[in-house]
Formats: structure tokens, sequence, C-alpha cells
């Protein structure tokens, strides 16, 4: 089934040029003698037990055992070739050797799970086990035109000798093998055993093989006449172009005959793959290649062991998920016999020449990653083709009835991938889908395809706009970077800056006019100012998304990282000057600017948000100065520069012209920590700190007129990952200012924190409305207008923000309103991590690895305000949900042999109170974090199929398990401070 070539490694002959045909002559001489005195059979035999004792390996199998005996019978057939040839060679009068080799191929593959869920289970329930036995011959049709023999260089010009062989398939003896197999043709370069280029005689796809496979294993990066000590360097890396990636590769001869080679430390970039979350799921690939060479004067490669394991993991979830694929394959020579022919080709002809031209060959490629593109790799898009309509629909019906939907969204993601437009035009339209229309709309975003965003620009966002936000938050983290999409949506906003003017060109003489209008015409100004507050919130959608689409492609690599701070990615110059190109005085488009430029924090945003801070400009001050702040604390350390530096530490101290908020001084701390680190020694910046009065021992207790409260609590831990969340809260001079909440993933060391949900609250201009007390912190909310704003953000990415007030009118509407209901503030699906790869193993047959995670967020929340208990209480509840699927589908020629399906996923809430009693200063105020029944859930199903499963349709073998645990609701604790204060808030209200 399989090929194998001969090859002679490491071997390095200086032959003189006039002695190569009496070289050739006398190992022909040989070659004939020991086919006359040994037999064929006896010499295979010896061959058969050197390799065997090597191994020490068991007896035959019965399998074995029956491909010995059809050996014997085609014995004589080969024989009968020999005589045919040799007859047919001498009446013709000119003739050329080949040799024909017959290998034996045996392979057996182990795919299991090691989860702790697992372990319940016995082994054979749990694992797919597939055991194959073949027999494959292969030959030397062609020398090249520099002639020579097997595995010689040729004498002074030291130029390898090149060869086409080719491989045919001759009997399946037991196991999935038993499909039509194209012949297979390698040119390759005797020595180091390289590949130019592979061939098969087949116009078709072809699919993977036990023939690839084999030359897969034979054959080696290893470079003739480069030693028997050699790796394979690229770009100042030891990493190689094979089927599995890019990997690190290293050959060598332990001792004299024996040769081996290792494959490991592979980026496996696969069809798609997405991640929110560092290292969410970790693929670890490895191979061990040993060649044993004939111990006799030939130096044909007797036996080779193939060891291939496969390793796939979550490192914050390693006891959920560990998949482990073992696949040990052997080739065994049975057979080697020399034929004379007719030359095929001229020896003027290179070895692809022949085969392209002589032979009408078609070419698959020379490296690997080329091959396999060309190659059939799988069957998972006929088999999402032919459920997608039926799973389509039925995700969506139980989208609202089933709790876990982040599930059913993954799904329907994968459905939706591949689609039609019709398909697509169908689900829209089905009026049973209306309710779902929002989730079908990020399943659309999510997917990143061209296909699906034209249809959400052209179907979905022009006939229900209302999901217009649900698309672009979606396609902001959609599972696929596409050029072609980015670029779409880089069109709209190239002309952002052109419909910001023509918006305020629009607005200024409505607001003129607005006076002048009579009664029956107020209706239409309102219409018309509703019609630019919808346009004006368009752009910025799409400005917002564009932005962290132009930051994932900044972090998708070093050099990408590297071109965006140093001011060399066009797109984002270009669009970095498109959204600041704001007159100063512009106090609304400046800030949307440094709101929308949190989602692209490259060194390029620093010079802009720095003119904002420690200004002269009262306006900068009151409006842009917070933003800016919040902007700078995204931006990597090493571009804040010494004169930001000094002017956020003039903040801190209060002695920038103007008079500094609290506020604002908190958030310089944040720049502050994360930046002066960079720019001096630890030590030094720590003493410099304490020289600050706020710093220094009881002052703060004693001085600082703002309230605060920062607690962090530690969410779930493992493997040194911990899920957390962390809750800031500030009340200056006893009046709410804000809150931060975030749930995100943090490495233990501190590194690689990884944000998935941040809920932010500001208010501005309260003090003169809720506070009878005056101070300098009073005196400037005097200037702002009562305002309160939420923003949302997931996965790094910020939503635009939403105001809940920006009026007085506004304020008491809200507070009026305030009754206790609950309210959907937002819902929303993303998929956190996709990963489809086809990857072929030595045992002829692919593995397909689809793995898909999706994230489900429901946030709702209630607010309650009893002016005359002088008191509020406001809930936030999140109710998420998130899945992680893992298929792996091991394929052959005739179709699926058996697939091993995991299933995680966890559904629950997580709930933030807070309680706020204003009666008398200063007012009390008591934070809470609690979370709701927690509900975790493992299953596992194994599917095997027989041969004549295959060829009938029939059902597969089937093992299902599954396993959930439910854990109580609780509240988390908290510090000693927030304690001493809730208890005391509670005391006064009984």
């Amino acid at each position: 089934m399989l090929v194998v070539v001969s090859v002679v490694f490491g071997k390095d002959v200086a032959d003189g040029g006039e002695k190569q045909s009496k070289l050739v002559q006398r190992e022909q001489r040989q070659e004939e003698g020991l086919d006359k005195e040994a037999g064929v059979q006896k010499h295979d035999d010896k061959l058969q037990g050197k390799s065997h004792d090597h191994r020490s390996s068991s007896s035959e199998t019965p399998a074995q055992d029956a491909g010995r005996t059809a050996n014997k019978a085609d014995e004589k057939k080969v024989e009968k070739l020999v005589t045919g040839s040799r007859a047919q060679a001498r009446s013709r009068g000119g003739s050329t050797s080949m040799l024909l080799y017959e290998y034996e191929f045996v392979s057996e593959t182990e795919i299991n799970s090691n989860s702790d869920a697992d372990k319940s289970y016995s082994k054979r329930e749990s694992q797919i086990v597939t055991k194959l036995n073949a027999t494959y011959a292969f030959d030397l049709t062609h020398y090249d035109k520099l002639g020579g023999i097997l595995g010689r260089y040729h004498s002074q010009s030291r130029v390898n000798y090149v060869l086409v062989v080719v491989v045919q398939m001759i009997k399946c003896n037991s196991g999935p093998c038993d499909y039509d197999m194209p012949d297979l043709y390698v040119d390759f370069v005797q020595g180091g055993n390289n590949i130019n280029n592979i061939f098969t005689n087949t116009s078709s796809k072809t699919k993977w093989n036990i023939l690839l496979s084999a030359a897969n294993i034979v054959h080696t990066p290893a470079i003739s006449g480069g030693g028997d000590h050699q790796t394979v360097v690229r770009c100042f890396k030891i990493i190689i172009i094979t089927p599995y990636g890019l990997c690190s590769y290293h050959f060598w001869r332990p001792e004299d005959k024996i040769f081996k080679r290792r494959v490991n430390k592979c980026s496996f970039d696969g069809i798609r793959n997405h991640s929110l979350i560092a290292s969410a799921t970790v693929h670890s690939y490895e191979h061990m290649i040993e060649y044993i060479q004939n111990a006799k004067m030939n130096a044909d490669i007797a036996y080779i062991e193939a060891d291939e394991k496969l390793h796939i993991t979550s490192v914050p979830l390693k006891n959920a998920l560990d998949m482990n694929i073992h696949t040990k394959t052997t080739l065994t020579m049975v057979n080697r016999t020399k034929v004379y022919v007719e030359p095929l080709c001229d020896m003027e002809e290179t070895a692809s020449e022949c085969a392209e031209s002589r032979l009408s060959l078609t070419k698959l490629g020379k490296s690997w990653q080329v091959v396999k593109q060309n190659l059939w790799m799988g069957l998972l898009k006929k088999i999402m083709e032919k459920y997608h309509k039926i799973k389509a629909q039925k995700r969506l019906d139980e989208v609202s009835e089933n709790s876990d939907g982040s599930f059913i969204f993954s799904e329907l993601v994968d459905a939706v991938s591949l689609a039609t437009t019709e398909q697509l035009l169908e689900t829209f339209e089905d009026k049973r889908n209306d309710p779902f229309l929002g989730v079908f709309t990020n399943a659309l975003g999510s997917a990143g395809t061209m296909r699906t965003h034209r249809f959400a620009r052209d179907v979905v966002l022009v006939r229900k706009q209302q999901f217009v936000s649900k698309y672009l938050e979606s396609v902001a983290l959609s599972t696929k970077l596409n050029d072609e999409v980015v670029d779409d949506i880089k069109v709209v906003c190239d002309e952002i800056q052109w419909l910001f003017t023509e918006l305020a060109k629009q607005e200024q003489p409505i607001e003129q006019n607005e006076t002048k209008k009579v009664a029956n015409q107020n209706e239409d100004v309102d219409e018309s100012k509703e019609a630019l507050d919808h346009n004006r919130n368009f752009i910025r959608q799409i400005a917002f998304a564009y932005a962290t689409l132009l930051n994932r492609f900044c972090k998708s690599s070093k050099s990408r990282l590297n071109a965006c701070n140093n001011h060399k990615d066009k797109n984002v110059n270009e669009f970095i000057v498109a959204i600041t190109k704001c007159d100063r005085r512009d106090v609304d488009c400046n800030r949307s600017a440094l709101q929308i430029l949190v989602n692209l924090p490259v060194a390029g945003v620093v010079p802009y948000a720095s003119q904002f801070i420690c200004s002269k400009d009262n306006s900068a001050q009151l409006f842009l100065q917070k933003n800016a702040l919040k902007l700078l604390a995204f931006v990597e350390t090493e571009f804040i520069e010494t004169p930001v530096i000094n002017k956020l530490l003039r903040i801190f101290r209060n002695a920038c012209p103007l008079a500094q908020s609290t506020t604002d001084q908190t958030l310089t701390i944040d720049v502050l920590m994360n930046a002066v680190p960079e720019h001096a020694s630890v030590d030094d910046y720590w003493k410099q700190l304490r020289k600050f009065k706020l710093f220094r021992n009881h002052y703060l207790h004693r001085s600082l007129k703002a309230m605060s409260n920062v607690y962090n609590v530690k969410i779930a831990e493992s493997n040194n990952h911990i899920i957390e969340s962390t809750s800031k809260t500030e009340f200056n001079n006893e009046i709410f200012k804000r809150s931060d909440f975030l749930i995100s993933v943090r490495r233990q060391n501190g590194h690689q924190n990884s944000p998935v949900l941040a809920l932010t609250v500001d208010t501005a201009g309260l003090a003169n409305v809720v506070s009878d007390s005056q101070s300098e912190e009073s005196d400037m909310d005097a200037y702002e207008a009562p305002e309160a704003v939420v923003q949302l953000s997931l996965f790094g990415s910020s939503l635009p923000p939403i105001k809940i007030f920006d009026s007085y009118t506004g304020l008491l509407s809200t507070v009026w309103n305030a009754d206790g209901s609950i309210i959907n503030a937002h819902e929303t699906n993303i998929i956190w991590r996709q990963f489809v790869n086809v990857i072929p193993l030595f045992n002829g047959m692919t593995l397909t690895n689809d793995m898909i995670g999706g994230f489900s967020l429901k946030v709702s929340g209630s607010s309650k305000t009893s002016i005359l208990n002088r008191d509020a209480q406001s809930t936030m509840i999140n109710d998420v949900s998130a899945s992680l699927d893992t298929k792996l589908t091991l394929v052959n020629g005739n179709g699926v042999v058996g697939n091993l399906w995991h299933r995680l996923s966890a559904s629950g809430s997580v709930v933030l109170d807070l309680d706020v009693d204003f009666y008398a200063e200063p007012y009390l105020f008591c934070a809470v974090v609690s979370q709701g029944p927690l509900q975790l859930k493992y299953a596992s199903t194994k599917k095997t199929m027989s041969y004549y499963q295959r060829i009938d349709n029939g059902k597969p073998k089937q093992n299902k398990f599954s396993h959930t645990v439910i854990t109580p609701p609780h509240c988390y604790a908290l510090n000693r401070r927030s304690t001493e204060m809730c208890n005391e808030m509670f005391k006064h209200k009984e």
C-alpha cells in the first residue's frame, strides 16, 4: 500500500569519472550473483530477521502471516517478470536495469482522552484503535542525465544522482486500506533523499493515502553531503516546511547503518486558527523515525520504524481536555529484484521533465505544504454541507429554550460558514426565525467570510438596521481575519471625517432654527435630529469595529506589530489621521476619537492623547483628559516617553495649570504604575512615590477627599491560570463618580492577562444635584451637566459607550423610573476559539481536528431609588455560558473510520450588587460580587465504523458518556474595609 525508496544516507564516494562504468558493471555482476547464489527469498529472510532482531519484536500476527503466504505466490509472478524483461531487452538490443522493491507496511493508531472525566470509564470504551497491514512496491523508473548508481555521487563534480521512483500499491492484507490509490512518482535526490517534486498518474483530486505516507516517512529534508548530524535552518530558526506546518527538524546517525530523524515543535496554523484567550488550546506534534540499512554491500533501507504523537490540551483546562493520537508504523523490505527494461525517457531529460513530458503525470508540488493543498484532505465540508440546512434551523429554534446558548451558537457559526447565499436568504426570510435574527446576525459576523459579510451588508443591515451593532461587534472578533472584509469596512472608514463634517453642517442650521419653528414643525425637527444621531452612531460603531480589526492584524505577528508601532502600516496610519482630524475646540469629535483609539493602542496614538492632559484648555481639562488617560493606560509602557510621564506626575501632584479632579489623579496612577518601572529602577521608582504626600504614612486617611474601594475575587483556578473579577468603585466628596467591573483570565506569573468582560460606569455633574456641601470638586462639576455613561468591553474590544442620561431632565427621569424592574441591557454571542485543520498521519489516513469555543453573554440589571429613604439599590446580572467542543475524525479513502468528540461547557451568572445610603454625609455604599448556580458539563462520544458498514452506509458503533456538576451559589468574601462599610450601612438601615 505504501512505497519506500531505496536510499543511501551519509554515503560520500569520490570515484574517478573514468572508473564509473567499471564500478557499475562490477555492482551489476555482484547483484546478479546474489540473486543466483542466495536467492531472493533467502536474502529477504536475512533482512527480515535482522530488522526484527534489532527491534526484539513479538511473533507475527495472523494478518502478517497471511501476507507472507501471499508474497510467496507473488514471487513467481515477479520471477516471470524478471525473465520476460531480460528476454525483451536482449531482443531489442538496448536495456537498462531497474530495481523493484516490495515492502510490508504495518501501522497501528490509537486515539484516546486522558481527561479526569474519561478516567471513570474503561480505556477500551473511550478510545479508538485502528490497525492495518498492506504490501506496496516501488521501482526506479528513470535515472537523471547525470547517471550513476543509487546513493552514489558523481565523481569529481560531486553532483547528486537524481531518480524518479514509482510507488505502487500491491495488496491490502488487513485493516482500512482496501481502496483505490493512484501511482505515485517521486523525483528526489539520492544521498540526502531530498524531494524535488511529487507526481501522480491521475488528474483528479488525490486523497492522502498509504503511498503518500510512505514517501513522507522515507524522504527527509537532510542536506545531501551535509554530514551525519544536521538540522535544517530557515530564517535563522531551526524550522522546515512539513505536512504539519513549520517544524523543528533534526537528522543524525547514532551508529553505523542506523539513521534517525526527529520533527517537533510544529506551528499548526490550520485552515482556521482563532483565539481570544492566550494558551486556550495547545497542539503538540512530534515524530521520530529510525532507518536501518542493509548490512550487506548495497545501501538499501531494510527496515523503518516511525513513531508519531499528537497531543491536544488546554493550559487552563488541562484536566478537562487532554487528547492523544499515537501512530506506530513499520516498513519492512520483503523483496528486492532487478529487472531489465527499455528506458522510458532519454538520459538527457531530468527526472521532472521525464515525469511531465513523457509520462504526462500530474504534479502535486515540491514542498509538503503545496502537496497538501493539492490533496483532498477529508470529508469535513461534505459532512457539514449535508446537514447544515437542518441544523441551522434547529439551532435557531432552540436558542431561546436552551440555557447553554454558546454551544448552539458555535454549531450555528459552523453551518453559516459553509452555507450558500440562497440558504442564508432562506433562513433569514423564514418568519419563524424573526425572534432569533440577532443570534443569526452574530453568526454572520463571527464567520468572517466575504460571502457572509456581503449577505449581512446587502440584506440583513438593509432590511433590519437594528442589528447593525450586533453584526459589527461580532465581525470585530470574527474567527477569520479576512482581508477583503477589512478592506470593505475600510471604504466606509475612509469617509468618516467627511461624514462627521457633513453631519456638523446639517446639525447647525437645525439648532439655529429651533426657536423659529412653529409648533406644527417641531416634529420635523425631532425627526431630523434623530436621523443625525442615528448616522453618527452608525459611523462610531463602524469605527470601533474597524479599530479592533486593525489591532488584531497588528498583533497577528511580531513583524506586523513592529510595523504598526513604527508608523509603517499604511492602514493604521491612515485610520489614525482620519479619526483624529478634529478641530481642537470640537469636544465631541476629539472625545469620540479618544474612545475609539482605545481599540487600537499603538505607539502612534500617544502624541494625540498627550496633548489633552495637563492642559491650559479648560474644555480639554473637563471633557477630554479623562478619556486621554484611559487611552494611555492601554498603550504599551515602552511608548510612554519621559515628557508624557512628567505631565502625568504633575496631574498626580495637582501641579498643572488647572486644578485636577481626584478621578483624573487616580486614572493617572494606573498609567504611572505601568509606565514608570520601564524608565527607572524599581527601587528609585518607589522612593520617588514615597516623597508624595499622598503616599506618606497615614496621610491618605487624613487628607484624601476621595473614597474608593478596590477588591479582587478569585472565581476559579486551574493549572497556573486564574479566572478573577476585579471591582473598583470611586466616590469623590461622597458623590459616586465611577465604577469598573472586570472578569479576566490571568496567568499566576502576572504575564498574559486576557480580559473577558469589562463594564465601566462614569458619571459627571452630580455634585450640585445630590450634595449640599461645597468643595473644589463640586465647583468643577458645576461646569458639567449631569451625565452617566456605560461602556461594555468584550475580550479587549470596547463597544461604543451608551449614555444613561445627559441632562437634568434625563437624571430625573432615570430616578423616577428606577422602580426595581429588570432591564435587558445587552445580549451577544462570540466565538472565542476556533481551530480547523486536517493532519496527514503516517498510517495513510487523515485526522480532521475541528475545535470551536463559543461564549454567550446576557447583561441585565435593575435599579431602585427611594427619594423618601434617600437610598438606592442597583443590581447587574451577567448570565454567561461558554463551551469548547473538540472533534477528531479519522478518515481514509473510503470515508470516516471513526471519530472522538469531546464537549466542555459551563453556564452560570456573576452578580454585582451595589447599595448606597445617602441619608447623611459621608455616604455609605456596599458592593458585593456573588455567583449563581454554576453548571459544568462534560460529554464524550466515540463512533467507529467497520469497512462493510462504510460501504453499505450502515450505522456506526457508538459509545456516549456524560458528566454534570452543579455548584451552589455563593458570595465572594470582601476585604476588611469593604466588610466594615457594608456592616455600618446595614446597621444604619436597621
